[in-house]
């Protein structure tokens, strides 16, 4: 099989491209890089060398697979594209910098002055990552890659490194005296420390204490409660029996009440019309009467006017006045029945709510469990005595017209 490629590949940070023309040109050169990178696996990039491997055998394995083909006479697109595409990330990956670039071989000339660290620190700054250091290495390290960056000569560089170190030394001087002060306030902060375990377990203690004699007034106000509540609880109990019996009697009297609640109403009721009807009649008798008055004068003004000295005789005033007495007869006994029936509805509504009102106050007693049977035995005898209609029962209609008229006569 032919060996014979073409593949360009950009290297990033401003490295002129490579070209391959051969697989055994890719193999010669992931070789010196491996060897030449070696030094990244003591060091804390330890990580980017592990990466670097897993990319060269990722490549490796591509050239195994594309040798492994039976056409000799062209590699196929698809192998040629995958093992560029493996090139590629492997030069983007870890130090992204290849073993003949001077920056490299910068970095690599300081591993056997200095150590990985150093030239960690180095290869760090070529990448563009500007991290804050803490320590003389990191800081000589920037020195060096800022003299290297400015073309600074071997001589120039080595004086910028002398006063770095007189820098150096100063720094740790005062860092000494920094941890010393540290020192001394670490011993004060012990002392406070001492001193509030002290005060901590001072009111550790007034703390138990107070609990002690808060627990024990507790108790003895819990006692206190505890027979007041029983005190409570007794007489809501009696409370609670008269109100249980209360309603038994309420229920029991219940339909009494309202029995005479309606009753009253009833009788109320009738009398409102009974006084009505009687208005009305009276008002009617009244001008009948009038008018009766009116036929019977009448008359007798005209003959008294015509002849003073003429006599009224009896045939005129006789007739006149009989028919006035009937009238007034047969008007005013309906309004005596009338207002007869209606007193007795009044004294049957009064009655009425005075036996509701008897049963209620019976009621709010049982409440007050003030009754005693004797007291108990008086008031239902009073509710349930027998009761008067009010009416007068000599009233009755006259049987003819002349026992009318003696009754009339007599008054």
């Amino acid at each position: 099989m032919s060996n014979q490629i073409l593949i360009d590949i950009e290297l990033p940070l401003g490295q002129a491209p490579l070209s391959f023309r051969s697989l055994e040109s890719i193999e010669n050169w992931l070789e010196r890089e491996r060897g030449f990178w070696a030094w990244l696996s003591k060091g804390a990039l330890k990580g980017m060398f592990t990466s670097l491997a897993n990319h060269r055998h990722r490549i490796q394995g591509v050239i195994t697979k594309i040798r492994a083909l039976d056409d000799a006479n062209e590699i196929p697109d698809s192998n040629l594209t995958e093992l560029k595409t493996s090139l590629e990330a492997y030069v983007q990956s870890g130090p992204r910098l290849q073993h003949s670039d001077r920056r490299a071989v910068f970095c690599s000339s300081f591993l056997e002055s200095e150590d990985e660290e150093f030239a960690t620190y180095l290869l760090k700054l070529f990448h563009n990552r500007k991290e804050v250091v803490q320590n003389a290495k990191g800081i000589r390290a920037l020195l060096e890659f800022w003299a290297y960056s400015n073309s600074l000569s071997k001589e120039n560089s080595d004086s910028a490194a002398e006063e770095f170190e007189q820098l150096n030394s100063s720094f740790v001087t005062r860092h000494q005296s920094t941890l010393d002060a540290i020192e001394s306030g670490r011993s004060e902060i012990e002392r406070l420390k001492i001193e509030i375990e002290k005060t901590s377990k001072y009111q550790q203690e007034e703390f138990e204490k107070s609990q002690l004699e808060n627990q024990n007034r507790f108790v003895g106000q819990h006692q206190t409660s505890r027979l007041e509540w029983k005190q409570i609880h007794d007489e809501s109990k009696r409370s609670l029996e008269a109100t249980n019996k209360t309603y038994d009697e309420f229920m029991s009297l219940k339909a009494p009440v309202s029995y005479w609640d309606t009753k009253a109403e009833k009788h109320s009721r009738w009398a409102l019309y009974l006084i009505i009807v009687f208005t009305i009649l009276f008002a009617g008798l009244c001008c009948v009467l009038g008018y009766e008055a009116y036929k019977f004068v009448s008359p007798v003004l005209d003959q008294f006017e015509e002849n003073p000295q003429t006599e009224i005789p009896l045939s005129l005033i006789l007739p006149r006045l009989g028919i006035m007495g009937l009238t007034a007869t047969f008007g005013i006994w309906p309004l005596r029945l009338i207002s007869k029936n209606m007193l007795s509805q009044l004294h049957l509504s009064t009655e009425a709510k005075h036996r509701s009102t008897v049963l209620m106050t019976y009621l709010a007693m049982l409440r007050k469990d003030v009754l005693s049977e004797t007291e108990r035995s008086i008031i239902l005898e009073t509710i349930f005595k027998p009761i008067s209609t009010g009416v007068v029962k000599d009233d009755g209609a006259p049987p003819t017209a002349l026992d009318l008229v003696n009754k009339v006569a007599k008054g």
